[in-house]
């Protein structure tokens, strides 16, 4: 497991001197701040909004370094303004009718355990915030979102409840010192997909400042690997369509191989209209039984779900004959001791 030694700097307050740095420096959105704790001190990586000048990056260098302690060695590395959204969806409308399908489940987890205030990572078009703020009254919430068109869709939709590009502007949101919830809802998936390591060991990081993790994902354990049963593989290859199964196995190796790989087709084939851009996401790249790995603890385990989804489960009795071959649908919440 990976640990944090402490003392470290307040978080919040870091973040919040950044955009505020930002801010006073003219750059219309400070697009991402990853902060990384190395043995030496601090790396700072931040991308852009826009293209910066020599004298901004070290205007924005200098006042990075006076936000944190002076026995702090802060290392700051300044990005190229360009990170990738879901801009690449062909069938938006389609995309986003899936996910409000899935909102009854996703507000059902997070009412298990209630919080104070919540951050949606990855929030789309805000629609589980939305969720939440009758179920929630008084609680702060708040969404973030790598692309522009979600988080306006998000905004026009429900301007009730602030949404960023930014991950510093979202978090600022919240209350120092009062407990704060993030709720991963398909997303570390996507993380482990499009991410450099450098970037998910950044998002362990942001996830680490919470109190409370509320996860709802695709994922697997170790025993996924071992081979699917033949007779429900050759019922699956004989109903798909073989273009997109073609593409599935040069990506992903044969759906005889495993049951992971079997259980992955069958989710992708559900997108035949997006299915190019799919083959960019690993859906079952999340192992559970590695995830406590990622975490900088102590957490301790409050709910945990592990099963294939019945409505989905369902579908493909109808469509192949046959079942999803292991569980693939974890929802999790993990909560620091008070």
């Amino acid at each position: 497991m990976t640990t944090l030694t402490p003392p470290r700097p307040d978080i919040h307050a870091l973040l919040s001197a950044a955009e505020a740095v930002y801010r006073a420096a003219g750059v219309r959105g400070l697009h991402d701040l990853r902060v990384t704790f190395t043995p030496s001190g601090l790396h700072l990586a931040v991308t852009p909004s826009r293209a910066l000048t020599d004298g901004d990056r070290d205007a924005l260098s200098g006042a990075l370094r006076a936000a944190c302690p002076a026995d702090l060695t802060v290392d700051t590395e300044f990005g190229a303004p360009v990170e990738r959204g879901n801009e690449d969806i062909a069938d938006l409308p389609g995309y986003l009718r899936d996910l409000r399908g899935s909102l009854p489940d996703k507000r059902r987890v997070c009412t298990l355990r209630p919080g104070t205030q919540y951050l949606d990572y990855g929030c789309a078009d805000g629609s589980l915030l939305a969720e939440l703020a009758p179920l929630h009254p008084g609680a702060a919430l708040c969404g973030y979102d790598l692309s522009p068109v979600m988080v306006q869709a998000a905004r026009t939709a429900h301007p009730e409840v602030p949404a960023h590009t930014t991950f510093t502007r979202a978090f600022a949101h919240l209350v120092p010192g009062v407990r704060r919830s993030v709720v991963l809802s398909s997303v570390i998936h996507e993380v482990l997909s499009r991410s450099t390591p450098e970037q998910q060991a950044a998002f362990w990081v942001r996830v680490s400042l919470f109190d409370q993790v509320i996860i709802r994902d695709m994922a697997v354990t170790g025993d996924a690997d071992g081979p699917p049963d033949a007779a429900d593989a050759e019922a699956v290859r004989r109903v798909a369509d073989p273009r997109l199964l073609a593409a599935f196995e040069a990506r992903y190796g044969p759906v005889t191989g495993s049951r992971r790989a079997l259980a992955h087709f069958m989710l992708k084939a559900r997108y035949p209209q997006n299915f190019e851009a799919e083959l960019d996401e690993n859906y079952l790249a999340l192992s559970v039984d590695h995830l406590s790995a990622h975490l900088s603890g102590p957490y301790e385990t409050a709910h945990r779900v592990h099963r294939a989804l019945p409505f989905l489960d369902e579908e493909a009795r109808r469509v192949y004959g046959v079942g999803y071959p292991c569980a693939t649908h974890l929802e999790l919440i993990l909560e620091r001791p008070a």
